[in-house]
């Protein structure tokens, strides 16, 4: 039986996982496939069924990531039981069974815990404080509620804990509901990384990717708490290693003692003798025997002397005896290049916490109870760590290399290389460590944003930036908005001026009505000499210089690009298939895209009216089949009202660059209609 028929026959009460214990049993239900992800046979093994509308069989699918695994010898597992899309109900898991994609973005998943024993303080864990606090006690037996993962998508790690204890964890995977994951999601994060690579980065999300340690420019508070959550228990322990075996230096001490107490002298205590001749006592025993210049009788003591007999013809000597001599002592010193390193590091890692947690103050959405405790914790484990006896003899940092101590000794060797790691940056790949990701809305934002910058930078030429346009003050990477985020191009055939903003905001103090805020704003300046100096986007004059110093008036022409991570599957049956046959944006969308072509205005310079500023308005949305959609209702209705929409995904941007060419009058645009 065909898929999409079997898959009716699953609601939101169907059990997805299901584990037994001595302890308690746990159960997490939801809708095991997601309508859109079956119409558009997404996340398949096959890329001729990535993207493709209709029904799809069960063959082919990709594996997702899942594990459960005890993590304290006071918990027995007994029964795993994961959902097979194969066969449609709960199949007996064990390490090495393929797990199949069940958990999806934006779907509500329903957990229940039943304790066997009432009084077990268990409770449940994740790193995401929002998705924490969704599970509660209900009753004194139950742990319950609802797992949301929203719009992010990544691995997520579900932890049971009793008495604070980590008892058990569970690793499932979140798959995207409108992206093909293997296809779509893992280029749109390429490209991304490849205009600022720390961009899609985010903080203690309520998923994860994989990531490992690379080289960059730079690093976020978000990569710095995720390596050092991961390294931390690896630094103590060389910390540990170094306290017991720390490495010194022998430095040589002196001191001026009483003759008869002098154990140690060496040359330099005679050449102390010679400076002090008063520290001796003529004595006719006296073991310092001084011989007077040739011709000179022996003098008094408190002239200068030599201590050592001259060749030739010499006068009788005199013995003498010091009262006090210049003692030489060897002592530890802890006070090396390679302490002071460790010093260094350990308080420059106390301080990027200290700034972590700054960030956590200033933004209270961020706050979260268990995250100030454990960086608390760090930090106090990092203070007593200074406090060792050879740290807090150690000076301050100099500058120098990395000695061979660093390099081979035990402890001193780990340490150093966890202080580069430190210092590295993360990328998205197959690792060890864990790093959140934006939720797909705000990456599918971002990147529309940064392809059609790539696109317009291929057929024009950049002129003017404003700054990088990108925010990296706080815990992680944001696109600046607005002013900030401005760039401007030249056509090179023609001369005209364009000008790219990402979220602008169009004030409604200065505008008849409300403020309009679209995600992209792409406005045209063409040489226009029959009309007056119009004002740019930013309120500046617009138009180019003559030789003569004239100006030329520009006339200038807006484009409204609103990116929607959201489209309808035109499921069968459905009014929307009905209408329009195939996927598409939202008609609620569309409407959007008609307000702002009415509400964003400009007042004419000779009539003083207020006129339409927007040409065109289109939604930018997640859909890969473009042959299939250059026939939809709504690519049609851009050439022929101004208002629709365009497929806008990696590999699937010919659509997209055809209107570009055609608002730019490249030679050979088609036109949409």
């Amino acid at each position: 039986m065909p898929l999409s028929h079997t898959a009716s026959n699953f609601d939101s009460s169907t059990e997805l996982l299901r584990i037994e214990t001595d302890l308690f049993e746990l159960t997490i239900a939801g809708k095991p496939f997601h309508a859109t992800v079956e119409r558009l046979s997404l996340h398949r093994g096959g890329e001729e069924a990535a993207g493709s509308a209709g029904g799809a069989s069960d063959e082919g699918r990709i594996p997702a990531a899942f594990s459960a695994a005890a993590r304290s010898l006071r918990l027995t597992l007994r029964r795993v039981e994961l959902f097979s899309p194969q066969t449609g109900r709960l199949e007996v898991w064990e390490q090495g069974t393929p797990a199949y994609p069940c958990f999806y973005e934006t779907g509500a998943y329903e957990f229940t815990l039943v304790k066997t024993d009432p009084v077990s303080e268990l409770a449940f864990y994740h790193e995401n404080v929002n998705l924490r606090r969704r599970i509660k006690p209900r009753g004194r037996s139950v742990l319950s509620g609802t797992l949301d993962f929203g719009s992010e998508i990544g691995e997520s790690e579900l932890e049971i804990r009793l008495d604070g204890r980590p008892l058990l964890a569970i690793g499932i995977e979140v798959f995207p509901a409108k992206l093909d994951y293997r296809r779509d999601y893992a280029r749109l994060i390429g490209e991304v990384d490849d205009e600022a690579y720390d961009l899609s980065f985010d903080f203690l999300r309520r998923t994860y990717r994989p990531a490992e340690s690379a080289e960059r420019p730079r690093q976020s508070l978000a990569e710095f708490q995720a390596i050092l959550r991961a390294v931390f228990g690896r630094m103590e322990d060389a910390v540990r290693r170094i306290g017991a075996h720390p490495h010194y230096r022998l430095e040589a001490e002196r001191r001026l003692r009483e003759s008869v107490r002098a154990k140690r002298t060496d040359r330099r205590s005679l050449e102390d003798l010679r400076r002090h001749p008063q520290r001796l006592r003529r004595e006719e025993g006296g073991w310092l025997e001084i011989r007077p210049r040739s011709g000179a009788e022996p003098e008094a003591p408190g002239a200068r002397r030599e201590a050592e007999p001259r060749r030739g013809r010499e006068a009788e000597a005199a013995r003498y005896t010091p009262t006090h001599l210049l003692e030489a002592r060897r002592t530890v010193s802890y006070d090396t290049d390679e302490n002071r390193f460790l010093r260094w590091m350990l308080e420059r890692t106390a301080g990027r916490i200290d700034r972590l947690q700054r960030e956590l103050r200033e933004g209270s959405a961020r706050r979260d109870p268990l995250l100030d405790r454990e960086l608390e914790r760090i930090k106090r484990r990092i203070g007593r760590m200074l406090d060792a006896d050879y740290l807090r003899a150690a000076g301050p940092m100099r500058g120098g290399g990395a000695s061979l101590v660093l390099q081979m000794a035990p402890g001193y060797r780990e340490m150093y290389k966890l202080h580069l790691l430190l210092l590295r940056g993360l990328a998205i790949r197959e690792g060890l460590l864990r790093l959140s990701v934006k939720d797909m809305a705000q990456l599918y934002e971002y990147w529309c944003f940064l392809k059609l910058h790539r696109l317009l930078a291929d057929r024009c030429r950049v002129v003017r930036r404003e700054g990088s346009g990108i925010r990296r003050g706080g815990l992680f990477p944001t696109l600046i908005r607005g002013r900030g985020s401005r760039i401007e191009y030249e056509l090179p055939h023609s001369g005209a001026r364009l000008a790219l903003l990402y979220n602008p905001s169009l004030l409604g103090r200065s505008r008849p009505t409300t403020e309009q805020k679209p995600d992209l704003l792409l406005t045209l300046y063409t040489p226009d000499g029959g009309a007056s100096g119009e004002r740019s986007v930013n309120g500046g004059e617009t138009g180019r210089t003559t030789g003569a110093g004239g100006r030329i008036p520009a006339r200038e022409t807006s484009f409204v690009l609103d990116a929607k991570y959201r489209l309808d599957p035109a499921e069968p049956g459905t009014s929307y298939e009905r209408a329009y046959a195939s996927p598409g944006p939202l008609e609620e969308d569309i409407n959007v895209m008609h307000r702002y072509r009415d509400a964003i205005v400009r007042r004419g310079a000779d009539t003083g009216e207020y006129e339409r500023r927007v040409e065109q308005a289109c939604v930018l949305f997640p859909y890969g089949n473009e042959s299939e959609y250059a026939e939809h209702h709504f690519y049609r209705s851009i050439g022929r009202v101004g208002v629709g929409a365009l497929p806008f995904l990696p590999g699937s941007t010919a659509l997209a660059e055809r209107w570009l060419d055609g608002v730019l009058g490249l030679p050979g645009a088609e036109a949409n209609g």
